[in-house]
């Protein structure tokens, strides 16, 4: 057993009348006497290039296989293959038991991360529908728990912002990519939607979704799914407006102070006289939100007189807006002093232009003066 262990080969051994081995076996251990053995044959058992056991037995007889060897080779070739294939199967049932075991793993820790992932994620299958696995969040973003196998455009941008022709744009695209190279993909990826506002049913929350769409592949690089993940930045967002808020009041406040006080004031009382003037208010305090309309401001552009007082007064207010370092009057500002410049060079305007630049400056006026009356 020794040699064949540590040759891998075969041991073939046979003795003849008056000459024999010792050992103990079952028998001899029940009789307390040496059993005696004549003919012994160990064979290695390989599986996969590999020596995995051997193949022994012994007989008391002399088998005479060194007279018959065709007939040992089967004996011996058969026993072989019996063992070989026991093996194997053990080895095939053990593998797959731990590939199922393995699979079962993955797809609880699958199901949880699904279940609480804070996020709404679903998968688009080659049919474009949604496929049954989806993260628990997706069912509160999208308020609706009716979500597997339906067409994802419908379920998502039918309530949302988007216009029919964008809506189906976003569909056809989706299709032609989806079971197509990777490649396809990439190249079509930026149109796809990256946002919007959905609202589940009337009347309830506008919501506002940011998306991410990532192309699935197989081992030869064809599209065979899309992952999308839906974000409900709506709260995040509102965070956002209320710090820019804050920050741009800061910011006005800021100038103000740096300003001072008293001239802000004269220059708050001028602005706003100037500005009531093109937007047509014959008294200053009167209606602040009061914006010309289209065919009054277009009439008074013909009077030259008009014209050139109100660009006078705009450009000084320009002027002293820069002096004073506030800035965001002299973006609105100086936007309204070119539409009255082109005017009085007998350019065309865009009277529509003009009411909003007018719009803007007061809007800008309305800032500085609301911080001024609640912080100073």
């Amino acid at each position: 057993l020794d040699y064949v262990y540590y040759h891998e080969e075969a041991a073939r051994t046979a003795l003849e009348d008056g000459q024999y081995f010792f050992t103990y076996g079952a028998a001899v251990r029940k009789h307390h006497f040496p059993e005696l053995i004549r003919s012994m044959i160990a064979e290695p058992i390989y599986i996969q290039n590999k020596l995995w056991g051997m193949l022994y037995f012994d007989h008391e007889k002399n088998f005479g296989f060194e007279k018959r060897p065709e007939a040992m080779d089967l004996i011996v070739q058969q026993g072989k293959v019996t063992i070989q294939n026991a093996m194997m199967y053990f080895v095939i049932e053990s593998t797959v038991e731990q590939r199922t075991q393995e699979l079962a793993e993955k797809n609880r820790d699958i199901e949880a991360i699904l279940e609480n992932l804070p996020q709404g994620l679903l998968t688009i299958d080659s049919q474009g529908k949604v496929s049954p696995e989806y993260s628990q969040e997706l069912e509160a973003v999208l308020e609706t728990d009716k979500i597997a196998r339906r067409d994802p455009f419908r379920l998502i941008f039918s309530k949302s912002n988007m216009n029919e022709n964008d809506v189906s744009q976003c569909k056809s695209i989706l299709l032609s990519c989806l079971n197509e190279d990777e490649m396809n993909y990439d190249m079509n990826a930026h149109l796809l939607p990256s946002q919007c506002e959905y609202q589940a049913s009337e009347g309830s929350q506008i919501k506002e979704f940011e998306f991410d769409w990532q192309a699935l592949v197989n081992e030869e690089d064809v599209c065979e799914k899309v992952l999308l993940i839906i974000r409900d930045v709506t709260e995040l967002n509102r965070l956002r407006s209320e710090a820019a808020a804050q920050q741009r009041s800061l910011m006005l406040f800021d100038q103000i102070f740096k300003a001072g006080v008293e001239k802000y004031e004269d220059f708050s009382e001028e602005g706003n006289a100037y500005l009531d003037q093109v937007d047509g208010v014959n008294e200053v305090g009167g209606e602040e939100d009061c914006v010309a309309s289209e065919v009054d401001l277009a009439e008074r552009l013909k009077d030259e007189a008009w014209l050139s007082e109100v660009f006078r007064n705009i450009h000084t207010l320009k002027g002293n807006a820069r002096t004073f370092g506030l800035t965001e009057m002299i973006n609105s500002l100086h936007v309204l002093e070119q539409h009255f410049v082109e005017a009085r060079e007998g350019k065309a305007v865009v009277i529509e232009e003009i009411v909003e630049s007018l719009a803007a400056a007061k809007a800008d006026m309305k800032a500085y003066d609301t911080v001024y009356h609640t912080y100073l």
